[in-house]
């Protein structure tokens, strides 16, 4: 139950962020606040990801700056504007 009330809390986080009049801004806040919180870069994108398939068209609002987050989250775009150091690691160690 306390993982779906951190879920839930996060959710109403990016909401918040896409009503604002800079989302990108603040969504990129609430990821560097996530990732100083000790979250995972694997985590925080999955939380992203799965609030951008919440907003299955992608003509609705915020969705680009969604889109924008995931990718300074995952690295692609100019090194300054990473909020990690490099791609997510794989999660299968098996090799």
């Amino acid at each position: 139950m306390r993982s779906e009330f951190r879920v839930s809390s996060q959710n109403t986080l990016i909401e918040t962020a896409l009503e604002s009049d800079d989302p990108t801004g603040q969504l990129r806040e609430l990821a560097l606040q996530l990732k100083r919180d000790g979250v995972s870069q694997h985590t925080i994108h999955d939380l992203f990801d799965a609030f951008r398939a919440r907003l299955s068209d992608g003509e609705q609002p915020g969705y680009d700056a969604i889109l924008d987050t995931m990718d300074q989250i995952v690295g692609w775009c100019s090194s300054d504007h990473a909020i990690f150091d490099g791609p997510i690691p794989d999660q299968d160690d098996s090799g």
